[in-house]
């Protein structure tokens, strides 16, 4: 496991938003275009780490889904290498790297949720020039405090990560997306691709566009529950990994239905993991660590 001598920052309530922002990095891939060899935006992904107890050390991670290391869907082949785009000190410019995967063996450094999960933890070498905020593990939701956090309908989230269409041209330039919880089922009913094992998935009211999936979903500060105003930490919720679509007829240029043709049409719902999922991998990662003498902070 790689370490990290950088401290994680919690968010404040004054700086939420920010702190989100910085927390971002954009999954890149290598394109050929006109002018020669470029990197090309095609999803997101977002900082956590884990501190040691005893001493300054931490273990960064990114977070995304499982799909975006698909190097090739249809035979699941997943990717060699992880290329990304981060921020640099200065936080008005960034820099494309890369690093190599391993998903067993002594290098390993991705973990992967279970089948019917759509997450990966990758362990990356943090670097000095790099300007980016990890979360602490601690900020990952557990279920057993979703009533504490009034999470249910209409509970207010808001998630951060990739517009397909503009990544920033000198530094990495996120986009917000707000809207509020708007089914939260207990079974696996949702499927990603025909022919998948269903999914567990609960449902906010924002669309989500191609290269989003990957992006964080946090739980916005104050929320109003019942007649009282209460304020929260911003946990992660949830990580987005699609969009619900609705299936609608395809005329012609003439106005006629085209028989056997189906379109699909966004509906404005994003289909999101549940961050216990998340969570349940990161466990693992600290039983690993503990189970070589290496104590973990667990609690905020």
């Amino acid at each position: 496991m790689t370490e990290s001598a950088y401290a994680a920052p919690a968010a404040t309530n004054a700086s939420v938003y920010q702190t989100a922002a910085k927390s971002i990095v954009f999954l890149m891939a290598e394109v050929q275009t006109d002018k020669g060899p470029d990197f090309a935006a095609i999803g997101t992904g977002f900082f956590v780490g884990l501190r040691e107890a005893d001493r300054d050390f931490n273990y960064s991670f990114i977070v995304t889904n499982r799909h975006n290391l698909l190097e090739d869907p249809k035979r699941e082949d997943l990717k060699k290498e992880l290329i990304y785009r981060v921020n640099n000190l200065d936080q008005e410019t960034s820099s494309v790297k890369r690093f190599p995967l391993h998903y067993d063996g002594p290098k390993k450094n991705v973990f992967l949720g279970a089948p019917n999960e759509d997450l990966a933890v990758i362990n990356f070498p943090h670097e000095s020039d790099m300007h980016i905020n990890a979360y602490d593990y601690t900020y990952l939701l557990p279920a057993s405090k979703y009533q504490e956090c009034d999470i249910g309908f209409g509970t207010e989230v808001f998630t951060v990560g990739l517009l397909f269409s503009y990544k920033g041209i000198k530094a990495n330039a996120p986009l917000f997306r707000y809207g509020r919880i708007a089914m939260m089922p207990s079974e696996e009913w949702y499927v990603r691709e025909k022919g998948k094992p269903p999914e567990k998935a609960f449902l906010a009211e924002f669309n989500t566009t191609y290269g989003a999936s990957g992006s964080p979903v946090f739980l916005v500060p104050g929320q109003w529950s019942g007649r009282q105003y209460k304020m929260f930490e911003p946990y992660i919720v949830g990580v987005v990994k699609g969009k619900m679509l609705s299936p609608e007829d395809v005329n012609d240029t003439a106005g006629n239905k085209l028989q056997g043709v189906v379109g699909w049409s966004p509906i404005g719902l994003a289909s999101i993991e549940y961050s216990q999922q998340l969570r349940n991998i990161f466990d693992g990662i600290i039983g690993q660590l503990e189970g070589q003498g290496i104590k973990i902070i667990k609690t905020p």
